[in-house]
């Protein structure tokens, strides 16, 4: 009875151990993901601001043309507008490549953030299903204690039952066997009065 109790508990230690791993593991990956995740925000952030310096380098390019489509106006429309048509499609295409740039980095950061919850969700689990296994070790330590209390509790009960007043076996005794094969209590109180 012993010997299972003692394999269950062994059993029960080696799945915490393995648990305990896992939760190691998933640990070191839940700090990798937010590692990642910062890097992601770190990046969107380096995005932002080239965004701002390319509108800012749009704005100044448009202002440099407009500069010098005044200082060449008198010299030829045409050029004007070809530097205007230049610069508004370097504008253009500064604001399609921010606008792409923004939308990879928003959708890389939601699959991150989408694998980072289900690193937490399956943490969660992990842990949960750690507190039930430390539950169900508590409960198998509180029987395991009610049973040696009673074992010991019968044990010593039976054990003073054993032999009479001056030492020798209560009859009905099997020597090789100490097993009693009437009821010791009732036995042992008449053997007493009998002894008197």
């Amino acid at each position: 009875m012993f010997g299972k109790k003692q394999r269950i508990i062994a059993e029960q230690e080696e799945r915490i151990r393995v648990l305990e791993q896992q939760l190691e593991s998933l640990t070191a990956d839940n700090k990798r993901l937010k590692d990642r995740v910062i890097d992601v925000e770190r990046r969107e952030r380096g995005i932002g601001r080239a965004l701002n310096e390319a509108t800012a380098a749009a704005d100044n390019m448009i202002a440099d043309a407009q500069r010098k489509a005044g200082a060449l106006l008198e010299q030829t429309q045409g050029e004007c507008d070809a530097q205007r048509k230049k610069a508004d499609r370097i504008v253009d295409d500064a604001y399609r490549s921010a606008r792409e740039i923004v939308r990879e980095a928003e959708d890389e950061g939601l699959q991150k953030r989408h694998a980072m919850q289900q690193q937490i969700e399956q943490y969660a689990a992990l842990l949960n299903g750690y507190d039930a296994l430390v539950q169900e070790q508590l409960e198998i330590a509180k029987d395991n204690a009610r049973k040696f209390s009673e074992l010991s509790a019968a044990l010593h009960d039976a054990v003073p039952q054993l032999l009479n007043a001056d030492g020798s076996p209560l009859p009905g005794l099997n020597v090789a066997s100490p097993v009693l094969y009437a009821e010791p209590r009732k036995r042992r109180r008449r053997s007493a009065l009998d002894g008197r």
